[in-house]
């Protein structure tokens, strides 16, 4: 990926990506693609972690109940976003610029039929009289997940000669079709509770979509922007785009 000719660093984006014209959106977007697709473990060579699994961490809701039957505190640990490697799609990519003497605003939508949040959970809360004190695993199941980011970026110089670019900003907005939630060791594993209360807490999806989403959403901004600006780190614009 590094050669040295003539004494002048010339790195090559690994196959089967190619530089791209900046102003080449079509090309842009295909890239973007085959990235997710090709390298959705990441790079280790260049230390660009993997977004398949996506390491989310800690995930932290909190439902106070003023408008439904269901209040509760839930912390996520060990969380992980599944199926982004394999089932997003890039549907435009736009903002990238010649002019680097300042900052860029960056867009990019993106839609996956389905994603998988997995984690262990514990959980302290209500619903309607039910007690509900419980830890174990659990898979929240997104479907139809349409999403668009914004994000600015500042070109830098280094040393090198080289412009890179620098995150200033990251922001997702999404939007969830459905989805539904599995867990495990409910009431202690009793069968009876647990299936009843799983079937209850699926009947308030919109309820636990409104708090959770936005947490996770939250920490995928947190993670993934460490990763694209692993990516940036890793190549200089011009290692990206041909005419800059």
């Amino acid at each position: 990926m590094v050669l040295a000719l003539n004494g002048v660093v010339a790195i090559d984006l690994p196959a089967p990506l190619q530089r791209c014209h900046v102003d080449d959106e079509s090309c842009i977007k295909a890239h973007a693609q085959a990235y997710i697709e090709h390298y959705k473990q990441g790079v280790p060579d260049l230390k660009i972690p993997s977004i398949d699994p996506l390491e989310l961490n800690e995930v932290r809701a909190l439902n106070k109940g003023a408008k439904s039957a269901l209040t509760f505190k839930l912390l996520l640990s060990n969380t992980t976003l599944h199926k982004f490697g394999t089932t997003v799609v890039v549907q435009s990519v736009h903002g990238f610029s010649k002019d680097l003497s300042r900052p860029m605003k960056l867009s990019w939508d993106l839609f996956a039929p389905e994603l998988e949040v997995h984690a262990n959970y514990d959980v302290n809360g209500r619903i309607m009289i039910l007690p509900l004190i419980s830890k174990g695993s659990i898979v929240i199941h997104l479907n139809q997940v349409q999403a668009k980011s914004r994000v600015t970026v500042v070109p830098q110089k280094h040393e090198d000669g080289h412009y890179y670019l620098k995150i200033s900003e990251y922001k997702t907005d999404s939007k969830v079709g459905s989805g539904h939630i599995s867990m495990s060791n409910l009431f202690n594993g009793n069968a009876a509770l647990h299936d009843s209360t799983l079937s209850m807490l699926n009947k308030e999806w919109d309820t636990l979509s409104a708090d959770i989403q936005p947490r996770i959403m939250e920490a995928h901004d947190r993670v993934f922007a460490s990763i694209l600006q692993s990516i940036f780190d890793a190549f200089p614009y011009d290692a990206l785009f041909e005419d800059v």
